[in-house]
């Protein structure tokens, strides 16, 4: 897995505990705690949250980590997009050309990539996360759509927060109200009266007319239970009972009716004024208008109720949006594997279609596909061939059976062979090969150019995201991984015509040394090849001299240049250079190959990396009973470094061996293979 991909997983995995500790946390501390895991986890080297002030002026930091004698407060206008509510990325800070102050003081301590991205609600600003590394080019866009993902956590855990205050500030307001309530209530009523043992009002206080709109003549006479609502007559009777039996004041609530025939709620206090052996009972009540108490009381019970439950569903959509991250974390995780496993197999199974059959078949099966080609340009006759093709399951259309199409036909596939990245979007009227209603395609590169397109189809209409593209590319990039293979396959072949026995006599599980003599080199190769062994020459020179002069028709011949030649076998690397040949050995009985160009190699790669190949090469020699031939020149490298390659291959000439006379070398060049 490269560097970016691991990020990516470390980011999902910190915003999976983040929104785990959300659930439990009531207060800011979750704040601090989030910058803590981004840091501790080395994704980022400093981490800041800051609340922005009522003005929108300024940002103060409220919660920091791994931030190192920055200002706590910086003006909003000084972090670049945060004004208009949008994210920014500055990937290196040296070479911005945003010069505001902040962004030059986060340079000089030292940082070299930053990315700011706002914690808002619809209508409101409320913070701002910002991300600091001492590394250029941190944050790439699968990292950008995770941070958003995360300051959107924030912004639900903060609007949390806030109501949970408001809640809290409107118990207290309560409580206020509660005890102003009571004060008032010992200096204060506004119905004095007395019912006799008939239920009837014997006395009223003058000071219930204005409240209640009734006159003393109104109420004087009339049974107090008249003015009850019916639904509370039963509560009344329960607390003047009560009083009877206690011998003290009792209270309760029911509602009132006034002159204009509406109720309203007030609280009733009863004292009982006789004993409870009396045949009949009297009764002193006072009574003050709680109305508003009662509307405040509902007013904060609706609060409540809603309250609780907005913070009910916040809760489940962090819970929902965890479970959703960590499965879409678990499903990245099976798909890089699965592309781990094939990159694997096509390193062991050298077959070009049937590997394309392969990656086109598990591609679509991981991203849920219904359907999926290979498509590979053909410049020359502006065409683009299919090389695999998975039509949908009952398909009847000709453009399955077809092995070609024109390359300037507006196929929607052809978008991404023209632009040169990835797409994915809904085909709608415009024709396409896949014959699907969303498209999704990712370029095939190779030797950095456009060689082809990997397209995906789905009945469904969907756009991917970008972590699906990501996986997409990644099976694009297998395809690449078949063709470099190809061109690093050499098949075998043997000369039509040889001798029966070679001047020389070269040891099989061999490799030799032919020190300031390159002719000589090339003799033993073509002094081998002749008596019918498998031969591939790798050299510096033009393979067409080389076949001139020495007469090979079918003998192999790769040259070593960094330039790429139509009709020639060219090879730049070393890493490509063992591949071709490891690929050789496993395919010939017994091969000999001539590598004409180490100076060329040490002087691109160093003494030290192509010493390490030579030994490799030899080893390979040794297992595959094959035969290595290597000239050089003892000049162009040191002493030591000449005495190195003499103590791990054979020297050729040993000492007191007869070398091939200039007639017999003669001899030997003019018996060329027959064609």
């Amino acid at each position: 897995m490269d560097k970016a991909s691991r990020r990516v997983l470390d980011i999902h995995e910190s915003i999976s505990e983040i929104c785990g500790r959300a659930l439990y946390t009531h207060d800011h501390s979750i704040l601090e705690e989030l910058c803590q895991i981004l840091v501790e986890r080395r994704i980022y080297s400093g981490v800041s949250v800051g609340f922005v002030d009522i003005e929108r002026i300024k940002i103060k930091t409220v919660a920091h980590c791994g931030l190192e004698g920055l200002p706590i407060e910086c003006e909003v206008s000084n972090m670049p997009g945060l004004q208009q509510g949008n994210y920014y990325v500055c990937n290196n800070l040296s070479s911005s050309s945003n010069s505001s102050r902040w962004l030059v003081e986060v340079a000089k301590h030292g940082y070299s990539s930053l990315a700011i991205f706002p914690i808002k609600t619809a209508k409101e600003l409320l913070a701002a996360l910002t991300l600091y590394s001492r590394e250029c080019n941190t944050f790439e866009p699968e990292e950008v759509d995770a941070m958003q993902k995360l300051a959107t956590i924030i912004c639900n855990v903060l609007v949390y927060l806030r109501l949970d205050a408001r809640k809290k500030h409107a118990e207290m307001e309560l409580q206020r109200s509660e005890a102003i309530y009571s004060r008032i209530s010992t200096k204060m009523f506004e119905l004095l009266c007395e019912i006799n043992g008939n239920g009837k009002l014997s006395f009223v206080s003058n000071r219930s007319n204005p409240i209640f709109g009734l006159t003393t003549e109104d109420l004087l006479g009339r049974r107090f239970l008249d003015f009850i609502h019916p639904d509370d007559t039963a509560a009344l009777q329960n607390t003047l009972e009560a009083a009877l039996r206690s011998r003290s004041i009792e209270t309760g609530e029911l509602r009132f009716q006034c002159s204009n025939g509406k109720y309203v709620w007030v609280e009733l206090a009863c004292d009982a004024l006789n004993d409870p052996s009396n045949a009949t009972s009297r009764f002193l009540i006072v009574c003050r208008d709680i109305t508003e108490k009662k509307r405040s009381l509902e007013r904060l019970q609706k609060y409540t109720h809603d309250l609780e439950k907005r913070v009910e569903d916040r809760t489940e959509k962090i819970r929902v949006l965890n479970e959703t991250i960590t499965g879409r974390l678990v499903q990245k995780i099976e798909q890089i594997n699965n592309i781990s496993e094939i990159r694997g197999r096509l390193e062991k199974q050298p077959g070009v279609d049937s590997n394309f059959d392969m990656i086109m078949d598990r591609a679509i099966h991981d991203l849920g596909m219904d359907a999926g080609g290979i498509l590979i340009a053909n410049l020359p006759e502006r065409i683009v061939e299919v090389k695999s093709l998975r039509p949908i399951t009952g398909s009847l259309s000709n453009r399955s059976a077809r092995s070609n199409f024109p390359l300037d036909h507006s196929f929607v596939e052809f978008e991404s062979l023209h632009k040169n990245q990835a797409i994915s979007r809904i085909v709608g009227d415009e024709p396409c090969i896949l014959e699907t209603e969303s498209v999704h395609c990712a370029p095939i590169l190779f030797s950095e150019k456009v060689y082809g397109v990997l397209a995906l189809g789905s009945k469904r209409r969907e756009i991917l995201d970008e972590s699906d593209l990501s996986v997409l590319k990644l099976y694009s990039g297998l395809i690449t991984t078949v063709l470099e293979t190809k061109t690093l396959t050499v098949e075998p072949t043997k000369e039509l015509v040889g001798l029966k026995e070679g001047k020389h006599s070269l040891d099989f599980g061999s490799s030799y040394l032919v020190a300031d003599n390159v002719e000589l080199a090339y003799e033993l190769f073509l002094d081998s090849v002749l008596t019918g062994i498998e031969g591939l020459c790798i050299t510096r020179t033009m393979p067409r001299k080389i076949r001139e002069e020495y007469g090979f028709k079918r003998t192999p011949i790769v040259w070593l240049t960094d330039e790429s030649i139509e009709e020639e076998k060219t090879i730049q690397s070393l890493q490509d250079l063992s591949i071709l040949i490891s690929n050789y050995v496993q395919k010939a009985t017994k091969p000999v190959i001539l590598i004409d160009g180490m100076e060329y190699l040490i002087s691109h790669k160093g003494f030290d990396s192509v010493y390490h190949f030579m030994q490799a090469k030899k080893t390979q020699m040794e297992a595959n009973q094959g035969i290595l031939i290597v000239p050089f020149f003892k000049d162009a490298v040191e002493p030591k470094e000449a005495r190195l390659l003499e103590r791990e291959f054979h020297l050729f000439p040993a000492k007191g061996s007869a070398q091939l006379g200039d007639d017999e070398l003669r001899v030997l060049k003019t018996m060329r293979p027959l064609t």
